[in-house]
């Protein structure tokens, strides 16, 4: 028996959107932690000198790597999406 494929996208879509949905709620929130609460205060304990300063850097570079994680993820999701909605091939499946 086979059953196109195209009906059961839209539960993968949903599941995708549901994921899209969480991934933009949970970077609102620990932008808002890491960027005004955490990063600050540690920048603030960090000692004076070439150490302080190389800590200093370090922090900035991870919040950058931070700010590009949600990206990276989201652009996987579109393209799973993308990829899912193009895919014209039925699958068998073989009732028992």
């Amino acid at each position: 028996m086979e059953i196109n494929k195209k009906g059961g996208v839209g539960k993968e879509w949903l599941y995708s959107l549901s994921f899209i949905f969480a991934l933009s709620i949970l970077v609102f929130i620990f932008n808002g932690v890491f960027n005004y609460n955490l990063a600050p205060l540690f920048i603030s304990l960090m000692p004076p000198g070439a150490d302080g300063e190389a800590g200093i850097n370090g922090i900035n570079r991870w919040l950058l790597y931070w700010k590009f994680i949600p990206l990276l993820l989201l652009g996987s999701v579109l393209l799973y999406m993308f990829i899912l909605t193009i895919k014209k091939t039925p699958t068998e499946r073989y009732l028992e």
